[in-house]
């Protein structure tokens, strides 16, 4: 797994949010697969939290995050098909 620091430069949506603000341009710029700093800020919130938990908790932590992760592709996939 790939972490990035919120101020790391080698962060992709850091450098497109540093590119946004050298152009002017408006946070609606920023692709899907970018973070928003908001984003960013509870993602190093919850890096923080998960230190503190034991590996079969991590374990579980990841499997239930998957699980909703596939949860909600298929909710996608069903509201795209019916769109």
């Amino acid at each position: 797994m790939i972490v990035y620091n919120v101020g790391d430069t080698t962060n992709p949506a850091k450098r497109h949010f540093d590119r946004s603000q050298q152009t002017g341009g408006a946070i609606m710029d920023m692709p899907t697969t970018s973070l928003s700093m908001e984003q960013q800020f509870k993602l190093q919130v919850l890096r923080e939290q998960v230190k503190s938990l034991s590996q079969d908790q991590a374990q579980e932590y990841l499997l239930e995050v998957m699980r909703q992760n596939m949860v909600k592709e298929n909710l996608l996939k069903h509201w795209m098909k019916n769109m």
